[in-house]
């Protein structure tokens, strides 16, 4: 999961961006942020992210690669 996160966002950022991962106890949990600076498309459906094939219409023709299911599979594995 940690990989699918990470590999992801490395794909969405420009080369003088940011990404940062943090892991910090809450309570029992633990609680895995991954974050970077990409821009976000004005049309982006935040609330399909995690659905399997979803991808942005400019993803689609971007040169990030992938197949749309990297986000869904790390949902399933933290759910």
């Amino acid at each position: 999961m940690v990989s699918v996160l990470t590999e992801n966002a490395s794909k969405y950022v420009k080369a003088d961006g940011t990404i940062r991962v943090s892991l910090e106890r809450a309570g029992k949990y633990a609680v895995l942020r991954v974050y970077n600076t990409a821009q976000l498309e004005e049309n982006l459906d935040c609330s399909r992210l995690f659905d399997h094939f979803y991808r942005p219409d400019s993803s689609c023709s971007s040169e990030a690669g992938g197949y749309g299911i990297g986000l869904s599979i790390a949902k399933k594995i933290a759910v």
